[in-house]
Parts: structure tokens; sequence; C-alpha cells
């Protein structure tokens, strides 16, 4: 059975300078929370965990410079952005070939409370954040930065972020 979610959607706009994949993942989340978009928007989420004070430069245009959701991203950054806007959460790491489809009842399940999961790891497109916003059967439907529609692509992922219960909010 095929279930997605139905506001998916581009996630970052690099004309808008989005270019980090863990904030747009961020927002989408927000949004498919019925959170406030004006308060916890992509701009919000790059303040959070510092990607917007970094400018990167790279002589040869060929080579990947990564910010910091990519390289040193962890379970205390994904704590700061979550605490940031008032979220419980699960982070996983660690997973492989021989665990992964144990993952699969409890993404569903989050799918299917119309909550996206955030993921990183796939061997395509890349080491960026993406969201998994649906599911066919087995088959994972994904939503990556640059595409406006989920695509399938083969479970590799290797860190899961599901959002856990609301709490209290901090103050402004």
């Amino acid at each position: 059975m095929k279930k997605v979610l139905s506001n998916t959607r581009l996630l970052c706009d690099g004309m808008k300078g989005q270019n980090y994949w863990f904030n747009g993942c961020m927002e989408y989340l927000m949004e498919c929370l019925d959170e406030d978009l004006e308060l916890y928007h992509y701009w919000f989420f790059s303040n959070i965990t510092g990607d917007s004070l970094m400018q990167l430069y790279c002589k040869n245009i060929h080579t990947d410079t990564f910010c910091p959701s990519n390289n040193v991203f962890d379970q205390r950054s994904a704590k700061r952005a979550f605490d940031a806007c008032g979220y419980d959460f699960a982070y996983l790491c660690g997973i492989n070939d021989s665990n992964r489809n144990g993952y699969l009842p409890k993404i569903k399940q989050s799918i299917d409370r119309r909550i996206p999961v955030l993921c990183r790891g796939l061997a395509e497109p890349g080491p960026e954040f993406c969201c998994i916003c649906g599911y066919d059967g087995d088959d994972l439907l994904y939503l990556v930065c640059e595409k406006d529609r989920p695509v399938v692509y083969p479970n590799t992922f290797t860190e899961l972020i599901f959002a856990g219960e609301k709490k209290e909010r901090p103050s402004p």
C-alpha cells in the first residue's frame, strides 16, 4: 500500500542561499507538525546549527565543501535544533545492512501519523539530510532538497531522526 504525505515540496532553494539540507528538513518537519513557519523557518534552523555563520569557499569547483550540518552534525546538534522548537526527538545512528529493515515499521508508523522522518547516509544523493515522506510497501519515498517530489532510492540510510512529543516551548 502506498502512502505519501500530501504537502511534499522543495526543501531548500539554492537561489535564495538555502544550501543546507538539515535546515530545510527541519522547516518541513515543523510544517508537517502544524507549527508556525513564521517562527520555525529555514533561517531559524540555520542560525541554531551555525550554518548561517560559515562562508564556504573552494578554489577547485569539482571538490565538495560541506557545511557544519554535514561534517560535525551529531546528536548534540540535533538536540539544539529540537530544543529550540520545543520537541523531543530520537536520534538513531549506526544503522547498517543487518539492522536497517528493523526500522521500517517505526518509519511507516511516523508517516502514518503524517510526520516525516529525517535521515542521512543514502548512497545517493550523498551525505546530506533528507526526509522520508512516504512508502510503497518496503520502498521508502525520500524528499531530497533538489527535487520537489518524492523519489525512491535504495534504503542505505545510516542515521534516522524521529520527532517526539511536544514539550514546553522555550521563551523567544
